[in-house]
């Protein structure tokens, strides 16, 4: 393996290559059609503080240049590289933080490379697609990159991103979800508020009822738990079966939620006198 640092030297070949820092040993992982003119970029955009690898530059602004190294991995034909790096990637453990400043797991394409072909990606409608740079890609179809190629890998935590799917997915599902069948958990039933007026209230859907009546349903929560003794005029207090049975005929006969000495006929909202 070929140590350089001075960029007229480095053979105008294709090929593999990794930035050593000396200080600390991690190493950046990349690959080139024209390995001179890489290390010269990476050089010049380090100097300016330009640099797309954010770890990296941060290394080199605090050891400085002399205290990195561009070494020759592999001489690799052009229509290789994306393999031949990708190989290099896994092997090095360059995008561990420990090991390397690589940060996304994967080849990329850049520039002169050969832009690699993705099979096996299902479109949001099942279609299948076949994916020709798949940076690219996500940048045009506005999909966050990282989330794909965890699919594309298998190792990702979800089903799908944004309706597509990959046929390496952990977890597969239908393309179309489906809730038929299900049915939704009614609605608790609050038994005992008391309103303002002193009218007892069965309550069935109380969030509805709170905005209904210009009440905070988290204070109407913590009255029933007894962490409030009030709300806005309204309390709560326990009351057994019979009592509720008795309040539940008075309403079939009002049909009307508040129960009380004086039942209303429509579902008004008592307010504090």
């Amino acid at each position: 393996m070929a140590t350089y640092q001075k960029t007229e030297i480095v053979p105008r070949a294709s090929g593999i290559y990794v930035i050593r820092c000396r200080p600390t040993g991690k190493i950046y992982v990349g690959s080139a059609v024209d390995l001179r003119r890489r290390w010269d970029i990476h050089r010049r955009t380090l100097r300016k503080r330009a640099h797309h690898n954010d770890p990296l530059q941060a290394a080199w602004n605090l050891f400085g240049e002399a205290e990195f190294d561009f070494e020759i991995l592999e001489y690799v034909p052009k229509s290789q590289l994306l393999t031949a790096e990708q190989k290099w990637i896994d092997q090095t453990r360059c995008t561990d933080r420990t090991v390397g400043f690589n940060v996304i797991p994967l080849a990329s394409t850049q520039n002169e490379k050969t832009p690699y072909t993705w099979d096996g990606f299902r479109d949001p409608d099942g279609n299948a697609v076949s994916i020709v740079n798949l940076t690219q890609f996500c940048r045009d179809h506005d999909l966050d990159f990282p989330s794909m190629h965890r699919l594309a890998r298998g190792v990702s935590k979800l089903k799908s991103h944004k309706g597509w799917t990959h046929e390496n997915s952990v977890r597969q599902r239908s393309y179309i979800k489906s809730y038929e069948g299900k049915r939704r958990k009614p609605a608790p039933e609050y038994t005992g508020f008391v309103a303002p007026g002193g009218a007892f209230t069965i309550i069935t859907n109380l969030s509805a009822f709170c905005r209904a009546c210009d009440l905070c349903v988290v204070h109407m929560h913590e009255v029933k738990s007894g962490k409030r003794p009030s709300h806005k005029g309204w309390i709560w207090r326990d009351h057994d079966e019979s009592e509720i049975a008795q309040w539940r005929r008075v309403a079939e006969i009002h049909e009307s939620p508040h129960l009380g000495n004086e039942p209303v006929s429509a579902p008004a909202c008592p307010q504090p006198g």
